[in-house]
């Protein structure tokens, strides 16, 4: 089966979730492949449908790191930012949030989220160490 084939039935069974077979036929993928890119963004959206954080975020940064100029990256940036929030990196997912235009009605409702859990972190870290370090 050809690469661009490939491609596309991988998104036709990621369109139907079913994710774990579209991953396992997009990882088939030559990475040297022209349309590398493509198959990047796939892998990293199935794997976060599958909940697979680590390798959602992997993916999502090698594109941004393989296609600087792409028209993926901010989507990549931002969905990167999700996996690190969804990992508790907190302040990491707040600095790719910041990088990223206005690219879906959610990124503002993200950054307050991802804020008012860098605040907490922040209060509990304080008094953790009030209580526990002070003599």
């Amino acid at each position: 089966m050809s690469i661009p084939i490939k491609l596309v039935e991988a998104r036709q069974l990621f369109d139907a979730g079913e994710y774990e077979k579209a991953l396992q036929l997009v990882s088939e993928i030559d990475t040297k492949s022209k349309i590398h890119g493509a198959a990047f963004l796939l892998r990293a959206d199935a794997n976060y449908e599958l909940g697979n954080d680590i390798d959602a975020l992997r993916e999502y940064l090698s594109y941004v790191k393989h296609y600087p100029s792409g028209r993926a990256v901010d989507y990549c940036k931002f969905s990167a930012g999700i996996c690190l929030k969804n990992l508790g990196l907190y302040e990491d997912a707040m600095y790719l949030f910041n990088m990223v235009q206005e690219i879906t009605p959610s990124r503002h409702e993200e950054l307050e989220h991802t804020k008012m859990k860098i605040k907490k972190q922040s209060e509990a870290k304080s008094i953790f160490q009030s209580c526990m370090l002070s003599s």
